[in-house]
């Protein structure tokens, strides 16, 4: 219920705060992406393992954006041992299927969105509202969405002829990453890739 002078009218403002992504949701998403991507890592793990018959250190599924750094990933650098140390040449050749640069977008997603500071800054960037206003006379309602980054999302100007305005409202938000990916269709997404790649890799570890 809001109070409007039936003499000059007024504005209602809904003002919401830009923490409107609670800290806790951030953090829930972090651990999710860091999840996901130490699913892989555990398999390259585990493959070493298979292949070469013994523990091996320092591996890691690795995310290359070009076929220099897949080499330097797959078969180390000068000063730096592969990440796929103790791989086969035939397993290292099923994990180039998966890098960026061998046109695999989504593992390109998980790296990126598994720097932190890609998800520490979640921001809504598209939102829709229900809103129905009945005031006592028949004046003008205008709802004005705000663009992103301003505080008020939008207000209702009323020019009623009574004291009262009973007023119901529901807003809608969507939670993106900051370059506007929506936040629970990306790890719906990366969630069923990493199972597809589990999956695919299961029959080898069967006695």
């Amino acid at each position: 219920m809001g109070y409007i002078n039936p003499e000059v009218g007024g504005t209602v403002i809904i003002d919401l705060s830009r923490r409107l992504v609670p800290p806790r949701f951030s953090i829930l998403v972090g651990e999710a992406i860091y999840n996901l991507r130490s699913a892989l890592d555990y398999l390259i793990y585990e493959l070493a393992i298979l292949d070469s018959g013994e523990v091996q250190e320092q591996t890691q599924f690795p995310i290359e954006s070009s076929e220099k750094r897949w080499r330097n990933a797959a078969f180390g650098a000068s000063k730096r041992e592969p990440r796929l140390k103790g791989l086969t040449l035939r397993h290292k050749a099923c994990i180039k299927l998966l890098q960026p640069h061998y046109g695999c977008n989504w593992t390109g997603t998980l790296r990126d969105i598994s720097n932190p500071d890609k998800h520490r800054t979640l921001t809504v960037v598209r939102f829709t509202e229900i809103l129905s206003v009945e005031p006592a006379s028949k004046g003008p309602v205008v709802v004005n969405p705000s663009i992103e980054g301003k505080t008020t999302l939008f207000d209702i100007r009323i020019n009623p002829s009574s004291n009262t305005v009973d007023m119901n409202t529901d807003v809608l938000f969507k939670i993106a990453f900051d370059d506007g990916a929506p936040v629970v269709e990306t790890l719906q997404v990366l969630h069923s890739e990493v199972a597809s790649v589990l999956d695919v890799f299961q029959p080898e570890f069967e006695v």
